[in-house]
């Protein structure tokens, strides 16, 4: 479902991807060790982030950022 909000031509709904994406991020990250299946997640939420890294809107450059930035 992200993926494909990720694509859309509204900056808000692309802005809000990028929170989603920052909040399972740091649900995931909780954890002591990641299991394989939170590794794919992990890595599907790092694509979608790449992809919007570079958008138009400042707003959704500064929450992908955010979000990329989380370690």
């Amino acid at each position: 479902m992200l993926a494909q909000l990720s694509k859309d031509k509204i900056p808000n709904i692309r802005m809000n991807v990028a929170k989603a994406i920052l909040v399972v991020r740091q649900k995931l990250k909780a954890g002591t060790q990641m299991s394989p299946v939170e590794n794919a997640i992990e890595s599907e939420l790092l694509n979608i982030l790449m992809q919007l890294k570079d958008d138009r809107d400042d707003d959704v450059k500064f929450f992908t950022r955010k979000a990329i930035a989380l370690q």
